[in-house]
């Protein structure tokens, strides 16, 4: 009895322990450490997702989408079902969508172009109400646009693709289990070198260091680049994960000691390059912008919508949140101070003459430009997201998480703006004739032109093809006057780079005029002439020589001679048709007259009578 007693006290210490034990155990992590990758197929992609970290109720997740068809895609639209209550804190390389009071599944979309048979990445942190999220249940295409030509053709040809386009190889990070082993071995894998590329008329660099005494060093856990970048001595990458949608140049080395490094080229030892110059430019927004008070950038919680400040010191910002266009110049030193920014709308260029750029601050999000071009630009803090460019002199990141995006609409914040032509076909036409105007852009452009006829937007579709012309066909089937205006819009203000317009006319109607009725007048018949037939002129035969008759022996007998009959006058029938004939009368004439004197003297009064009618 004792020894049952024991046996079960035993017995539920065991089960006690092993609850406990089993209760410690971080099944959610576990659970989600063995979900971290997923394959999908959606048409016109192929779709694959690698989560990359995870904490608390967040994951950082990363989406390549590979162009299986023969087409280009311009845009998408993805449907993403992560099987919970699950929001969007951040997403880069695409936009997300995604109506929260509405929808159940999260929707992105990208404006992106992908060739065919070429991939784009994009990533986002999704944050989960009761849980992290792990790799979602379905990724669905919803929507999108291709090259692909349609079936029925249309009165107006579609430009053939393509227009004279750079595109970038989209950097592809190799799908792995998000549990790093024990034994992990550090290897560098970046792409072999390619040829060297033709320069492009839009500055490419997302960071760019041109020190040739100091190294580009920076490091971290990971850092994601869109566009390349530039050092004037070795680049140095001593961080965990590098993933860059650009090249690496430098005029140096290239040295990684990276977990995972990922780019789509590099380039080493090329000549130095000068840093670019954008010191008039930025000034000269100045005449365009309002003035900054001081006191709104040093004071924090203040909002800034637009504007321009100069200051001939330093400069210290603190948590000002900027959301329209800000251009910020200092001669010395400019320090960012603030804790968390999320720049939504907002963007600003901060240049420092002759000074350094500082930003300090725990998780940053700020869209624009930090040059620097006698400088340093140092940031400090655990996440940055940087929807722009960093161009110095030198340049050190200290932190975990760096993302820096660079597009050309960046460069709107100093660029000029375009000089856009607008030409109509004619300046005046009828209902119904064909009309057009002809838009010229130059090839380094950085604004978004917009159209409108009449006051009202209207869509010009770019050709593929860039040596194309940009046309925009009008409807001429009313009448009235059409004014064609292509404009930017900034945060500032609209601004109308150039217009045409074309008169569209009624066709003119013909009055019908009263035209008088001719009197008849009678068209005497005309009598036919005959026509005289030719006669063949006769051939000449010959007389045969009479012979010689021998002359007779005996007397000759005196033989009365019959008197001949006199012949009888050619009858006035005759006379009638031999009048009718045309000239032929003549060669008649002749000919009797030749024939006629052949003959014997008792025919002379016939020849003599004949010549008398014939004439």
């Amino acid at each position: 009895m004792r020894y049952s007693i024991k046996h079960v006290i035993k017995l539920i210490s065991c089960v006690l322990i092993a609850a406990f034990v089993v209760g410690t155990i971080p099944w959610q992590e576990l659970s989600a450490a063995s979900n971290t990758h997923g394959d999908y197929k959606s048409d016109p992609f192929k779709i694959t997702y690698d989560q990359n970290s995870s904490w608390g109720y967040s994951t950082q997740g990363q989406y390549q989408i590979k162009n299986t068809t023969e087409y280009a895609v311009n845009s998408w639209t993805l449907e993403i079902d992560y099987s919970g209550d699950v929001r969007i804190s951040n997403i880069w390389n695409a936009k997300d969508i995604t109506n929260y009071d509405t929808d159940d599944k999260i929707i992105v979309s990208g404006n992106s172009r992908i060739e065919a048979g070429q991939t784009y990445t994009f990533g986002l942190i999704a944050e989960g109400k009761d849980n992290a999220p792990v790799a979602p249940k379905s990724v669905t295409t919803i929507n999108y646009t291709s090259d692909k030509p349609v079936s029925t053709p249309t009165s107006t040809p579609t430009a053939t693709p393509e227009t004279e386009v750079t595109v970038t190889n989209t950097v592809t990070p190799t799908s792995t289990q998000a549990a790093a082993t024990s034994t992990a071995t550090s290897t560098a894998t970046p792409t072999p070198t390619p040829k060297q590329e033709e320069e492009t008329e839009i500055f490419p660099y997302a960071i760019f260091a041109a020190s040739r005494s100091s190294d580009f060093t920076f490091s971290g856990w990971k850092s994601t680049i869109v566009g390349d970048i530039y050092t004037g001595k070795d680049f140095v990458y001593q961080g965990s994960e590098l993933y860059m949608d650009g090249y690496v140049r430098t005029a140096g080395t290239i040295r990684t000691s990276g977990w995972k490094i990922n780019m789509t080229g590099s380039e080493k030892h090329i000549t130095p390059l000068t840093i670019p110059d954008w010191s008039a430019a930025i000034k000269a927004k100045e005449k365009e912008l309002p003035s900054i008070s001081k006191n709104t950038l040093t004071s924090k919680d203040k909002v800034v919508a637009n504007g321009y400040y100069y200051t001939n010191g330093d400069l210290s910002i603190n948590g000002t949140d900027f959301t329209g266009d800000a251009v910020i110049v200092a001669k010395g030193n400019i320090t960012y101070n603030v804790d968390s920014l999320n720049a939504e709308s907002g963007r600003v260029l901060l240049y420092s003459e002759n000074g350094n750029i500082t930003i300090n601050g725990t998780k940053i999000g700020i869209n624009g430009i930090l040059y620097a071009p006698k400088g340093k630009v140092s940031i400090n803090a655990n996440e940055v997201t940087l929807n722009g460019r960093i161009v110095a002199d030198k340049f050190s990141y200290s932190g975990s998480i760096l993302n820096v995006t660079a597009d050309p609409s960046d460069l709107q914040l100093f660029s000029e703006l375009p000089d856009v032509k607008v030409t109509a076909s004619k300046n005046q036409v009828f209902v119904g004739e064909t009309a057009f105007y002809t838009i010229e852009i130059p090839k380094n452009n950085v604004f978004e032109i917009l159209y409108r006829l009449n006051g009202s937007d209207v869509t010009v579709v770019l050709p593929a093809n860039d040596k194309d012309p940009v046309k925009y066909d009008l409807d001429t089937r009313l009448a009235g006057t059409y004014v064609l205006e292509a404009y930017v819009k900034l945060p500032y203000g609209e601004f109308v780079l150039d217009s045409d317009r074309i008169v569209v006319s009624a066709k003119p109607t013909v009055s019908p005029t009263n035209t008088p009725t001719s009197t008849p007048t009678n068209t005497p018949t005309a009598t036919s002439t005959p026509t005289s037939t030719p006669t063949s002129t006769p051939t000449n035969t010959p007389t045969a020589t009479p012979t010689p008759t021998k002359k007779p022996t005996s007397t000759p007998t005196n033989t009365s001679t019959a008197t001949p009959t006199p012949t009888k006058k050619p009858t006035s029938h005759l006379r009638i048709h031999l009048r009718r004939l045309p000239h032929l009368q003549v060669r008649l004439h002749q000919h009797l007259r030749i024939h006629l004197r052949r003959l014997p003297h008792p025919q002379v009064r016939l020849h003599q009578h004949l010549q008398i009618h014939l004439r």
